[in-house]
């Protein structure tokens, strides 16, 4: 997406500009110009408008202009200062518009207003996404809604996001009734100050639901009695693949609740109990379920009490249970005890990918065991271990032990006092090590010595991208040698230096970054380019669309002009995608750079219909040829 200025949106708006993004504030600009291009536009598809600190006296024709136009269906409004009245200047739109899928109003202050665009909802028939969370919406509120989707036959919504708004048990009670005939596949009600009526009002509706995926209840007020039946629930839906109950009361009585169920539950991807005051009982409860369980792949439990008790059956059960593929054991005392059955598994265990442990009283000791199970294992990806060795050179064992490891991908040692010893070992981990991406070292003691000599190892690094030394004491002079030494690194794409004593030399670091993103977006960009010659090629070349066709394995016997558009039209997707994820990954942990990626943005641009319509002339004018 690009991030452009007033002016130039203007500019770009006239050149098929796909995607719309700001680089700052428009809210005290004249939007005259911007809105005639809007008008005028036919190629925009996404508007990107969030936090530009609007109000409805000054987007009015903005927001007219957007959904007005045809070819916009993705819409950002978050983040700004529409209140009640903007309520009714969107709702008119909505009742007009036929192609907007997804609205995003999410951190505004529409508080009533939103009753205006529930009355649009009643006839609407293209929002297929709705954000209208952190609203100041009250349960009444919510009701007309729920009431006015309910009331509109041919609604296409499937993921409503209500998080942060007070709807409480009544905003609750109207969601379960909707949820009898519902076509919702997603559904967010965090911060929603539900309780024990609202939950057991949502589990009675969902016992016979097959449509809904994703239910977020995090952050309420649902204890013991709110699960009423959840066991019933979890027997009988096999649709739901995501629950999230973090921060609630669950309780070592709820989880007894839950488990029956939960052990024979088929449906059940991820569930999120963190927070939710569980103890030993409740740990002993969950090992029992993953004995039989089948089926769940992520678990967080962290800030939970079940301490080392409660966490070593858990530990136990993943020994022979082959689907768990995260767990999330932050801010646990899990106790040495607890560790050496994480040795026993990390030795014997295939599927764990991910392995949260912050926060979790591991000392010196622990953490030489764990890192004897880290020695032999070859299927972790992600390792968390932040803000546990107190004492010095109590991480040392793990970073001698990963020197050799070439499967995980990101570790974090946050938090942990390490000073320079530890960073002479990390500089060889760093120097050896061609797997590692991501490493977060903030609130470390490394100092500009430290600090010197990882620069000095990323000279010969091509893989790491992600490097954060926030809080570590660092001063100019250490910064001035990391800037040296990162001249010979083209790899990183983030360095995070904040919280340091530094008045010079962050921006030489920011160059040597910025220089980096744009080779890797340029590197992308010719292989993207690579990709539509090979394309173009084919136009003339039937062995250059055999190539294309095995290299994205397209199977052989696709010969009819029907199987070749569907299959040409899902390879086209799957190379978008790839490169969409690419940029999606650069945006997240560069979120200043949006001018670096112009030139993959164009590439992504590339109308599909021009790459399809190569094939149907192919076809055609080969008739039944054999491809």
């Amino acid at each position: 997406m690009k991030c452009l200025s007033l002016d130039d949106a203007v500019t770009a708006l006239t050149e098929n500009l796909k995607s719309l993004s700001f680089e700052h504030r428009i809210k005290y600009e004249d939007p005259t110009k911007f809105v005639a291009a809007l008008k005028d536009n036919n190629s925009l598809v996404k508007a990107n408008l969030w936090g530009m600190g609007l109000d409805l006296h000054f987007a009015a024709d903005i927001l007219a202009s957007i959904f007005q136009n045809p070819s916009v269906t993705e819409v950002n409004l978050g983040t700004n200062d529409f209140e009640t009245d903007a309520g009714e200047a969107i709702a008119s739109q909505l009742k007009e518009n036929s192609t907007i899928v997804d609205l995003k109003l999410g951190r505004n202050k529409l508080g009533r207003g939103i009753a205006q665009i529930a009355d649009a909802l009643r006839i609407n028939q293209s929002l297929q996404t709705l954000d209208i969370s952190d609203n100041g919406l009250e349960g009444v509120i919510a009701k007309t809604v729920f009431d006015s989707l309910f009331m509109n036959p041919n609604t296409h919504l499937e993921n409503l996001i209500l998080s942060v708004n007070p709807i409480n048990d009544e905003g609750a009670l109207a969601a379960a009734a909707f949820l009898y005939t519902s076509s919702l596949t997603s559904l967010s009600l965090g911060w929603c100050g539900i309780g024990n009526e609202g939950s057991n009002a949502l589990i009675q509706a969902l016992k016979n639901n097959t449509i809904l995926k994703f239910l977020d209840l995090s952050c309420n007020s649902i204890c013991y009695d709110g699960l009423y039946e959840i066991d019933v629930l979890l027997r009988l839906n096999s649709t739901l693949a995501h629950l999230n109950l973090n921060g609630n009361a669950v309780g070592d009585e709820g989880i007894a609740r839950m488990a029956p169920g939960l052990a024979c539950n088929r449906g059940l991807k991820n569930l999120n109990l963190s927070t939710n005051q569980i103890a030993v009982e409740g740990g002993k409860q969950l090992a029992w379920v993953l004995k039989d369980n089948d089926t769940l792949e992520n678990l967080k439990l962290a800030g939970n009490k079940m301490e080392g008790s409660g966490i070593q059956p858990i530990v136990l059960a993943l020994e022979d249970n082959t689907s768990l593929t995260t767990l999330c054991l932050g801010r646990c005392e899990i106790g040495n005890q607890t560790v050496e059955a994480l040795r026993s598994l990390l030795k014997i265990n295939t599927t764990l990918r991910s392995l949260d442990l912050f926060n979790s009283s591991i000392n010196k000791s622990g953490f030489r065991i764990l890192a004897d199970g880290l020695a032999q294992n070859s299927t972790l990806r992600r390792l968390v271990l932040g803000l546990n060795g107190s004492e010095d050179g109590g991480c040392s064992s793990i970073i001698k032990v990963l020197k050799h490891n070439k499967h995980i991908t990101y570790l974090d040692l946050q938090s942990n006092c390490l000073k320079h010893k530890e960073a002479i070992l990390l500089g060889e981990l760093i120097a050896s090590n061609q797997t590692l991406k991501t490493l977060d070292l903030r609130g470390n003691k490394f100092g500009d010595e430290g600090v010197a000599v990882l620069g000095e190892a990323l000279k010969g690094n091509q893989t790491l991208t992600t490097l954060i030394l926030k809080s570590n004491q660092i001063t100019d002079g250490g910064a001035g040698k990391l800037a040296t030494a990162l001249e010979n690194n083209h790899s990183l794409t983030t360095v995070d230096l904040l919280s340091n004593e530094l008045t010079r030399h962050c921006d030489v670091v920011k160059k040597i970054v910025h220089r980096n993103i744009q080779e890797l977006l340029n590197l992308y960009a010719q292989q993207f380019y690579n990709r539509v010659d090979l394309l173009n090629l084919s136009r003339c070349d039937f062995a250059g669309l055999t190539s294309w066709r095995d290299e994205n394995q397209i199977t052989k016997n696709v010969t009819t002009k029907e199987t070749i558009q569907k299959s040409v039209s899902q390879a086209i997707d799957r190379l978008k995608a790839d490169y969409v994820k690419i940029i999606v990954s650069c945006l997240t942990a560069n979120c200043h750079h949006f001018s670096h990626i112009n030139r993959i943005a164009s590439c992504l641009s590339l109308e599909e219909l021009e790459i399809y319509d190569t094939f149907i002339n192919i076809t055609t004018s080969s008739k039944s040829a054999e491809i």
